[in-house]
């Protein structure tokens, strides 16, 4: 099978779909099992009404760890 160049392929053809979430409310430390567990760098935040407010990484945990 031929490579398909960059610009041929679309977000949905790498996407995850099975995403890993946390809520608005959920602690740091909940945040960061979930990270390891999965081994992914990168949360979306979903509010109640199941929509995307945000995102938490694992760098933004580092960094307010450091404040």
């Amino acid at each position: 099978m031929a490579k398909q160049s960059q610009t041929q392929i679309s977000a949905r053809d790498v996407m995850q779909s099975d995403v890993v979430t946390v809520a608005p409310s959920d602690s740091l430390q909940e945040a960061l099992t979930l990270l390891t567990e999965n081994h992914v760098t990168g949360l979306p935040v979903i509010d109640s009404k199941g929509r995307c407010v945000g995102m938490v990484t694992a760098s933004d945990i580092l960094n307010f760890e450091q404040d």
